[in-house]
């Protein structure tokens, strides 16, 4: 796309009778704005400027109508041209901000087509990870760095969980599990925590119908009874209209902690024994996962965390002792496709490698 908007500064007549000044060249009709500039000592000294659009082109009649609303005016001067050329540096500098605006949009609609034609394209070496689990840690750090309010770190990082997930639809990942909101995160301040379940809301109010329409089946982890209400009645109802999809299985875990988890899977057990449902020797790993709020999950074959942190924050201890874990140095607003990519590189090598060792030990001589 070329954008040609040009303008010629003008010089200002100081007779005594009104006077018109294109300040466009006439013999150059390409252009799309004309600013006539009136100079009258009968006025007082005043100045005024007018803008005009010369053709129906749309950018032409944005930018004029952005100069007439915002920066051309009458002004009080004594020195004309001073303010003259504050007007033409104003007008200048709108035309600049429009341009850049324009190519950066045009940017993120390339960038965004290539990314997907990538995602496409790119073929993921074996073992590709059933279930990955993430920590999406930085949100707050995020923020500050850009001198942002918390919230806005938050609002950010939902555009990352809708870039990963759709990542994830294109690796072909089976399920895909959030830490959201730990039961410890109630300890933050009030209005980052009414912010937090806000935003929880309304995205997924919004994104409801791509849920269904793309196969992704939902579902919330935790303990959901202590959340508002009307987070409740949301997550129930997406639960039940998305029930029977199967492309991939989209968690939340949601006012969950893993030492809740297991503590309440442990209760349950023992309300079982002591109302004689439950003999001891009938208590198995099988049986008490069936007790966890994951149950019918499969365990997460890779854990990612965001932020440069290397802790899992309890998450999901009885399900990852077995899964790899990857510290990405990222805050979570940042994550994308690539770095979803980056982990499942080293996930490969990782799985590889343990195959190569289990074959060679095998090999060894006893």
């Amino acid at each position: 796309m070329v954008l040609t908007l040009s303008l010629s500064v003008c010089k200002l007549l100081t007779d005594q009778s009104d006077r018109k000044i294109d300040c466009s060249d006439p013999q150059n009709s390409s252009r799309n704005l004309i600013i006539i500039c009136k100079y009258s000592r009968k006025s007082q000294n005043k100045i005024v400027c007018s803008s005009k659009s010369m053709t129906s082109n749309p950018i032409g009649s944005y930018i004029s109508d952005r100069i007439a609303s915002h920066y051309i005016k009458w002004i009080d001067s004594d020195n004309t041209y001073e303010k003259l050329e504050k007007i033409i540096n104003l007008i200048y500098n709108e035309i600049l901000s429009f341009i850049y605006c324009t190519i950066f949009l045009y940017h993120s609609l390339y960038t965004n087509q290539l990314n997907c034609s990538a995602m496409k394209s790119i073929s993921l070496p074996e073992p590709v990870p059933s279930h990955i689990a993430i920590i999406m840690d930085g949100n707050r750090r995020w923020a500050r760095k850009q001198q942002l309010p918390s919230v806005e770190g938050h609002r950010q990082g939902v555009k990352a969980v809708r870039r990963t997930m759709e990542a994830c639809l294109q690796y072909g990942i089976s399920t895909l599990t959030l830490y959201t909101f730990s039961s410890e995160n109630w300890k933050r301040p009030e209005e980052e925590v009414v912010a937090i379940m806000d935003l929880l809301t309304f995205h997924l109010r919004r994104q409801m119908s791509k849920l269904i329409r793309e196969g992704i089946h939902f579902r919330a982890l935790g303990r959901l009874e202590a959340l508002p209400q009307k987070v409740q009645l949301l997550l129930s109802e997406l639960e039940e209209k998305t029930s029977a999809n199967q492309r991939l299985r989209f968690n939340l875990a949601i006012n969950y902690g893993g030492r809740q988890e297991l503590v309440d899977a442990t209760r349950e057990l023992m309300q079982m024994a002591l109302s004689n449902h439950l003999h001891p020797d009938q208590l198995s790993e099988s049986l008490f996962s069936e007790h966890l709020t994951t149950h019918g999950l499969a365990y997460p074959d890779l854990m990612i965390r965001t932020g440069g942190e290397q802790r899992i924050s309890n998450f999901l201890l009885w399900q990852m002792a077995h899964t790899e874990l990857i510290f990405l140095p990222v805050y979570w607003p940042e994550f994308d496709a690539a770095y979803l990519h980056q982990a499942l590189l080293e996930f490969a090598k990782r799985r590889q490698s343990a195959l190569d060792w289990k074959e060679e030990s095998a090999a060894e001589p006893s």
